[in-house]
């Protein structure tokens, strides 16, 4: 787990506005207005890892605290949430938030209830669009880590169909935008831009067309060695993407992280739509 929890406390109220920390853990929020559950989750949860990520932990000590870090932090993947707070609805309150007015349908919402007889489970399950209901006198260690394990894979699984979704949906474009570009700069932007609606964190990329250095962003990048690649090449944490058999246009991006699943398939797709259009763009403006 990430030592550096964040708490959103009254007196501390700055700590909303922090950025969530890089994707090498899985930000996780704890509502509840007991600071002893907080203290022994944070314990349970201590040695926590799944797909090679930890946890990066944030605190809210009543609903109004967890809908205004959830406004300010989009990215949480799971929320454990108390249902009787201020008031015996809060924890509910927080779930139409987050459905209806965030309109986020990913994070996780395992429901926790020291009170199960105040809203009974079947109504919760069938009213409200959470991911799971439990006492919390049943949520052992062991218990949690199931439940956590199982959210966080859910998460994961529709935050890689979002992104390929909405990857594929930009790809889809690129025959009909090069229509659109007169000039090999402006190729050069456009080519710039899509990889960056591709990638989910930084990058550097260098675009060569034609043995023409077209447009650097970063430098991190290295020259390629000469390929007869029909797929992208990648090595540490470069994907080469060549362009042309005769090895003078091509692309490299660098990503310190580098690639996961998803952008290799984007990458891939990207790739070859650009392999196929490109010979004609390029008689188009000759």
């Amino acid at each position: 787990m990430n030592d550096e929890d964040d708490f959103f406390c009254p007196e501390d109220e700055a700590k909303v506005n922090e950025t969530l920390p890089a994707r090498a853990t899985w930000p996780v929020l704890i509502v509840d207005d007991e600071t002893a559950v907080h203290d022994v989750t944070r314990l349970a949860l201590s040695d926590f890892s799944y797909a090679g990520k930890g946890l990066h932990l944030y605190h809210a000590y009543s609903g109004q605290q967890a809908k205004t870090l959830l406004n300010q932090q989009p990215e949480i993947a799971l929320v454990l949430l108390d249902v009787v707070m201020e008031h015996e609805h809060a924890g509910l309150e927080v779930v139409d938030y987050i459905r209806n007015e965030l309109h986020n349908p990913f994070t996780r919402i395992v429901l926790r209830t020291g009170q199960p007889g105040t809203v009974p489970e079947r109504d919760v399950i069938l009213n409200y669009d959470i991911n799971d209901y439990k006492e919390k006198t049943e949520l052992t260690a062991e218990k949690l880590f199931t439940v956590l394990v199982s959210a966080l894979r859910t998460y994961q699984d529709f935050s890689h169909i979002n992104r390929m979704r909405y990857g594929l949906s930009q790809i889809s474009h690129i025959n009909h935008a090069l229509l659109q570009i007169g000039t090999v700069a402006d190729l050069a932007d456009y080519l710039l831009a899509l990889l960056g609606s591709l990638l989910s964190a930084d990058f550097s990329a260098k675009i060569v067309i034609d043995g023409v250095l077209l447009a650097q962003q970063g430098d991190n990048t290295d020259e390629p060695m000469p390929l007869q690649a029909q797929e992208p090449i990648y090595s540490r944490q470069q994907a080469h993407l060549q362009l042309a058999n005769e090895h003078l246009s091509y692309i490299v991006v660098h990503r310190s992280q580098g690639f996961d699943e998803a952008e290799r398939q984007l990458l891939a797709i990207f790739h070859a739509n650009i392999r196929a259009v490109l010979p004609c763009w390029q008689q188009k403006i000759t």
